[in-house]
């Protein structure tokens, strides 16, 4: 498009004469550093294997050292080298709650991911949901978010116990007849964390809705997904709260009577989520320009049809790429009042435990 467009004004200069736009001098000048650099590693929470190898068939003289884990493990890695004074990782991603640990270390260990930025169909923010780049932190500045998806992770139920016409709310849960019928992940452990804090923020939820919850229904409360999910299967709950789909939704494609509760057909606003996809550029790298190249393709068309198809609940934010491959149930719908589960402000673990261990002691009603 570009070289048409200078042909257009210089005649019919052959392509290799013709001048380059800054943005192409400096994109090749950033490509040829980073093969020299050879290499780029990457801390991940899963889900790129997809990704990475189609970055290496795009940029085969960059290696891809990856370093996985779970957010926790992969901060508590990063951190501890740091303190060791071992700059090793270049790009870094990880769930909402593993980012904002990192970004509250003071000073900030991550650049401005902009800073990166050179292609054009990067940098233009039309080709973004909202006409904008979506970050976690409050600048905007440090903690890319490239998924933003519909959070289903809140209610499951067994089909063959309950209705999901039943159910138009969430508060129907607190009916008194399904007292001693629910079970939860604990929403103080790392798996029901979110989700804890999604209820307890939750403008139409609330700590009203949590207290009577946990003091009202005898809700037993699980450390092991699979496990909840069993229980659930077998009749033993009716409804399962805060647990990954990823398990819930194996279960059921093995035939077992579970399903999740879709959020759409509920009256409170629906949820997004960065489905545990936020990408930070991490200062000091050691392979500065391979980082720069990493972004910059994560973040293009390309990159975003890769990284969206590898993610699984990954609905990208860019908008100018299919959405086939995304399922209905994560996918935003324009015109809906959604509430936003990553902001900085209702990300305090602390006050959401403490308040879940003073409902816990309170006597059960009913």
């Amino acid at each position: 498009m570009v070289l048409g467009f200078v042909c257009g004004i210089r005649g019919n200069l052959p392509a290799a004469e013709l001048p380059k736009v800054a943005w192409q001098a400096e994109w090749e000048k950033t490509v040829k550093a980073a093969e020299q650099e050879g290499q780029l590693n990457f801390y991940s929470n899963g889900g790129t294997d997809g990704t990475l190898v189609d970055f290496q068939k795009r940029f085969s003289n960059i290696k891809v050292v990856l370093a996985p884990g779970r957010g926790g493990q992969v901060v508590s890695r990063l951190m501890a080298e740091r303190r060791g004074g071992k700059y090793i990782e270049d790009v870094i991603k990880v769930g909402t709650g593993s980012a904002v640990s990192i970004y509250r270390s003071r000073p900030v260990p991550m650049q401005p991911m902009d800073s990166s930025f050179v292609l054009p169909e990067v940098t233009d923010k039309s080709k973004w949901w909202q006409g904008k780049h979506h970050y976690v932190d409050p600048e905007g500045k440090y903690i890319f978010s490239p998924c933003i998806s519909q959070h289903i992770d809140l209610v499951s139920y067994n089909t063959e116990l309950v209705k999901p016409t039943e159910i138009n709310s969430y508060w129907d849960i607190l009916n008194p007849r399904w007292k001693g019928k629910i079970v939860s992940l604990d929403p103080r452990s790392s798996g029901g964390r979110e989700g804890g804090r999604l209820i307890y923020y939750h403008p139409e939820l609330g700590p009203q809705f949590f207290k009577r919850l946990l003091s009202e229904m005898d809700i037993a409360l699980s450390q092991d997904p699979r496990q909840a999910v069993d229980w659930l299967a077998q009749g033993k709950f009716v409804f399962l709260l805060l647990t990954s789909p990823r398990e819930l939704l194996t279960a059921k494609e093995k035939g077992l009577p579970v399903n999740i509760l879709d959020p759409r057909n509920l009256k409170e606003s629906p949820v997004l989520e960065t489905a545990a996809s936020n990408m930070s550029l991490m200062d000091k790298a050691p392979h500065a320009n391979a980082a720069k190249v990493f972004v910059n393709w994560l973040l293009s068309r390309e990159g975003q049809i890769s990284f969206q198809k590898s993610q699984g609940a990954c609905d990208s934010a860019r908008i100018d790429i299919p959405k086939e491959d995304v399922s209905p149930i994560h996918r935003r719908r324009e015109g809906v009042k959604y509430f936003r589960v990553w902001d900085l402000e209702w990300m305090d673990v602390d006050e959401v435990r403490k308040f879940i261990d003073e409902s816990l002691k309170e006597p059960q009603k009913g």
